[in-house]
């Protein structure tokens, strides 16, 4: 693992009965690439120790630092859709995105179903096109050039 020294995130400290106990869940999101990369889990008891400075406790945590370092990279795709395609099927959805999909682009589902991003002045008899939304995450230094101007 690398070290990243003046990196910001931002922190969020919410109660949590998702997990094996109730407590506290504390997450850390990167800013750039808005990854969440470590996640705290410690019960109510603890916490309140904790924060009172009144002793060392113990914690279960996740750390994912892959994406961190990475900044969102987005454009849009003008992605033609047929009449008769069921886009509440994932395997239709998948088949849409996939020529779309290469380099890490990763096409938004909801775009394609969402009719307020039909593109009227290039729709067609057979179909329509949809503007879709791709993202993907880079290290600032693989930006490509279109991204940065």
């Amino acid at each position: 693992m690398s070290t990243m020294i003046g990196k910001k995130a931002v922190v969020s400290i919410k109660r949590s009965d998702a997990w094996k106990k109730a407590g506290v869940m504390i997450k850390l999101k990167d800013v750039d690439s808005q990854a969440d990369f470590i996640e705290v889990r410690i019960g109510f008891a603890e916490f309140a120790r904790a924060m009172t400075g009144y002793e060392t406790v113990d914690c279960e945590f996740d750390l994912v630092t892959d994406d961190v370092g990475k900044v969102i990279e987005t454009k849009n795709v003008l992605v033609f859709v047929s009449h008769s395609e069921n886009l509440f099927v994932k395997s239709v959805t998948d088949d849409l995105l996939k020529p779309h999909e290469c380099d890490g682009w990763q096409g938004n589902v909801d775009d394609l179903r969402n009719i307020g991003r039909k593109k009227l002045a290039r729709a067609e008899k057979a179909g329509r096109y949809q503007e879709v939304t791709f993202t993907r995450l880079v290290y600032l230094s693989e930006q490509t050039e279109e991204q940065v101007l």
